[in-house]
């Protein structure tokens, strides 16, 4: 039994070593924000999540030092990847603005500048997360993680699993 857990943790670690690795390899190859966020979507959907999204605060790609209002910002999706061809399980379309409510988790983690970790009923997605009507993607498990760059929080990642039966963990909140 020891053993079993042993080995399992073994290959636990063994993958995030080779995520991180491979982040760092493909993250920030430019200054480009967008670009950098596409990087970040791209990596995260590879064996990682099932879909990564990349908000951005709007207010940020607009005038590029305006900090957001403290109500509910508005965000801009500028990047996200599925392992679904064309992103049916993202309800946010690349390049769209909008609004997480005020109660939301995303709206906590931009508020806190705390990462969180969700684990969801398969049936029962969050509104900020599923699209309108009964659940189709069967959402189980949530990584929420601000963004931020000297020191100001630019916005928010997003990697869900819905195909992967494994859920996050704790641990995978290290590798923020």
């Amino acid at each position: 039994m020891v053993a079993t857990y042993q080995e399992v943790r073994d290959r636990r670690v063994q993958r995030r070593l080779v995520i991180t690795n491979e982040a760092s390899r493909r993250i920030g190859t430019t200054l480009d924000t967008v670009r950098t966020a596409e990087e970040l979507a791209e990596v995260g959907a590879d064996g990682f999540a099932d879909l990564a999204t990349v908000d951005i605060l709007d207010s940020v790609l607009q005038d590029g030092d305006q900090l957001p209002p403290a109500d509910s910002p508005v965000l801009r999706r500028v990047a996200q990847r599925s392992v679904l061809e064309g992103c049916p399980d993202s309800p946010v379309d690349t390049d769209e603005r909008h609004v997480y409510a005020a109660e939301s988790a995303p709206a906590e983690v931009l508020a806190t500048g705390r990462p969180l970790l969700l684990r969801l009923a398969a049936s029962d997605a969050p509104s900020w997360l599923a699209s309108p009507g009964p659940p189709r993607f069967g959402f189980h498990s949530v990584l929420l993680l601000p963004l931020y760059a000297r020191g100001t929080t630019l916005g928010l990642a997003q990697f869900v699993r819905h195909r992967t039966s494994t859920p996050f963990d704790d641990d995978d909140l290290l590798l923020t």
